[in-house]
């Protein structure tokens, strides 16, 4: 099954209509954004989710500590790097999340911005300090632009990475990218939102629905 993530989340009444649209994971961002929410509004949220559903903190050149600090605090279940993070302080905040939380580490994400140098960055990370990439657009934006890029440049790296994709994925876009790319899973903002920060439940659901829908062909031509 594709894992499904909504990033972007700013209030209980969205993050609600992303669990009940059946998506896998959601996104709270602690970095400079329109869709930035505070520690303790997320906190809020999460305490009203469900323990199966993944809350992922995006962060972008924070410290190890306050990664720490906010996983602690807010209680996601995974962290999305989406800055400028090299393999030295990935391995750092690898060790620091497994002797904090031994028991049920987080799933670490590392973003990777889709360019000239993206696949020589994975490689120095590896599956042994991640649990897997995220493919974003090149812009100026960290994640939320709406950009997309040519994923020609992607089908070779998704084959041998798990491997999320996002950027410039809409209800309308999702189902052929993944029969074209078979990612491990994907990410959206901007593509379901009605306004940075906001988003639209109808999107939301038309994205999930999507996704499971072409999923679903795929199990009955293989049957």
């Amino acid at each position: 099954m594709t894992w499904v993530k909504i990033c972007g989340t700013t209030n209980l009444d969205d993050a609600l209509a992303t669990v009940e649209a059946g998506a896998n994971a959601l996104g709270f961002i602690f970095a400079p954004s329109p869709r930035r929410i505070r520690p303790q509004a997320a906190r809020e949220i999460v305490a009203h989710l469900p323990h199966d559903i993944e809350k992922i903190g995006v962060f972008v050149n924070e410290s190890v500590q306050q990664i720490c600090y906010l996983i602690a605090h807010v209680g996601v279940t995974g962290v999305q790097l989406h800055g400028d993070e090299d393999e030295v302080f990935v391995c750092e905040l690898r060790k620091s999340l497994s002797a904090s939380q031994a028991s049920h580490p987080p799933r670490l994400i590392k973003a990777l911005p889709v360019n000239g140098g993206f696949e020589e960055l994975a490689a120095k990370l590896g599956p042994d300090m991640v649990d897997c990439f995220l493919l974003d657009s090149a812009t100026q934006v960290r994640g939320g632009s709406g950009a997309a890029f040519d994923v020609a440049l992607v089908k070779n790296f998704i084959r041998r990475h798990k491997t999320i994709l996002a950027g410039g994925l809409t209800p309308m876009r999702v189902a052929n990218m993944i029969q074209e790319c078979r990612p491990w899973g994907v990410d959206v903002v901007s593509g379901v939102e009605r306004e940075p920060g906001k988003k639209n439940h109808d999107k939301v659901r038309a994205f999930v629905a999507a996704v499971r829908a072409v999923e679903a062909k795929t199990v009955q031509a293989r049957s």
